[in-house]
């Protein structure tokens, strides 16, 4: 089969074999659609840097199934599916008090373990969902991004929830102001980036704001009871605007990835004379007894958001490095949400 491998010399499109079922558990998936991640992006410059090969990237995938091992009972060859690509032991202390995304034994599917940067992929059968007819592939790639969020709201419990703030216009950022809409947990909703126009969002109850434009903050520092967020990468900007943003008791939820051993700048002071909480948001787990990427895949199988909107960018396979590009161009692509189909 054909995969994309990421090397310190080049990006290129190899042959590689065909992966096998390991367990009777397992499932062969056919890829259809796979999503390009912030996450990736970091991983392959890491994998540049430090002279590395790797296995197999990409853990946003849907796709159909083609073959599946002699135990697995709830599945069927030609069965629409997306992956959830945590692979956790299910026996440490994490794993046994819900909150798996922090196995002490985690494995991930496009960093560990081969993704769906490929023509095909194995998983565990308990690793993978059903995706409604009605949604396209390229949509169901968005379910992994979706439970992110559903958890970042999870973690934002304890605070009365009346205005909500989103900094950052990526998939991440766009789709927790939809779900803000969409739980009606806010009178007032309002997302900070630079990428965005108010034709982005039906919704009249969302507002936008160019954070780079300063006068747009007039009225805003100390005013909302959540703030999310969606930037992450090398830079501290986005933490300190929060930080300046939440009200006194507030609560700080931090969905955006930033590189491994990244020391950011903040002023801690304004964080301490405001008592405001600030709280990672990794993932995604159990929440009161259910699973979050269940929840997610609710959302997304009915179709109650408007996610079609956030692929921008669908791309053959060997154009991966098109697509980086265009990640990293947002200026001149718009892109929000890249697809490949192998």
């Amino acid at each position: 089969m054909k995969a994309i491998l990421v090397s310190s010399k080049d990006i290129r499109v190899v042959s590689v074999k065909t992966p096998t079922l390991k367990t009777p558990r397992d499932v062969l998936i056919k890829v259809k659609a796979v999503g390009l991640c912030g996450s990736d992006i970091q991983r392959i410059k890491a994998i540049q840097k430090n002279s590395t090969t790797t296995a197999i990237l990409g853990h946003e995938v849907a796709g159909e199934i083609v073959k599946i091992g002699e135990e697995v009972k709830n599945f069927k060859k030609g069965d629409r599916v997306v992956i959830e690509p945590l692979i956790n032991c299910a026996k440490c202390r994490f794993c046994r008090s819900g909150n798996y995304q922090l196995c002490s034994n985690l494995k991930s599917v496009g960093k560990n373990l081969d993704g769906g940067f490929a023509e095909y992929i194995v998983v565990p059968n308990d690793k993978i969902l059903k995706l409604e007819r009605g949604i396209s592939y390229e949509v169901g790639v968005l379910l992994d991004s979706l439970a992110v969020c559903v958890h970042a709201f999870n973690m934002a419990e304890g605070v009365e929830i009346c205005k909500i703030a989103v900094i950052g216009d990526g998939s991440i950022g766009r789709i927790c102001t939809l779900l803000a809409d969409y739980y009606k947990k806010a009178k007032d909703i309002y997302i900070f980036g630079k990428h965005i126009e108010k034709k982005d969002f039906s919704s009249r109850r969302i507002k936008i704001i160019n954070p780079l434009i300063a006068s747009n903050f007039d009225g805003f520092r100390n005013y909302f009871d959540v703030v999310f967020e969606c930037v992450g990468r090398e830079q501290s900007n986005s933490l300190d605007l929060a930080v300046d943003l939440v009200k006194p008791k507030g609560k700080i939820v931090v969905l955006g990835v930033f590189p491994e051993n990244y020391l950011a700048m903040l002023n801690v002071r304004k964080l301490f004379v405001k008592e405001a909480t600030l709280v990672g948001s990794n993932s995604y787990g159990y929440y009161k007894g259910k699973k979050e990427i269940n929840e997610a895949l609710k959302i997304l199988n009915k179709n109650a958001l408007d996610l079609k909107g956030l692929v921008t960018h669908i791309l053959p396979l060997s154009q991966f490095e098109k697509g980086i590009w265009y990640f990293e161009n947002k200026e001149i692509s718009k892109a929000i949400k890249i697809v490949f189909i192998p």
